[in-house]
């Protein structure tokens, strides 16, 4: 038997799926698999992931980067950054918004590098 502290039994006891380091492992290179999870969570059957980067960032030198996990469509063409999030917070919605400007900001920036 492994002799580990108490602490480190609690975090491998109180460990999911969603957490980064076995998200990682288990949806790398498996964007269906991501799919199928996110179709049943959200409840949205048209759900297409495009791609899964496991704690893919956004620089920002000026404020905090941003980290995101999934980038997904649905049939109308909407895009869905899906980052999740083990621990409850009183922040979240302002969270989310501070992560789609951020989104926002990187899709701007990209689009109007393309038009010069």
């Amino acid at each position: 038997m492994i002799n580990c502290s108490k602490e480190y039994l609690e975090l491998v006891r109180n460990a999911t799926l969603f957490d980064d380091p076995y998200m990682d492992v288990f949806f790398k290179d498996q964007p269906q698999l991501a799919q199928f999870v996110l179709r049943l969570i959200l409840n949205k059957p048209d759900l297409v992931v495009e791609s899964v980067r496991i704690q893919d960032t956004i620089p920002d030198l000026g404020s905090k980067t941003v980290r995101m996990d999934i980038t997904a469509t649905d049939s109308t063409g909407k895009l869905y950054d899906i980052e999740f999030q083990t621990v409850l917070g009183s922040n979240l919605k302002e969270r989310g918004r501070f992560y789609q400007s951020k989104i926002d900001n990187d899709v701007l920036r990209k689009l109007s590098s393309l038009n010069k």
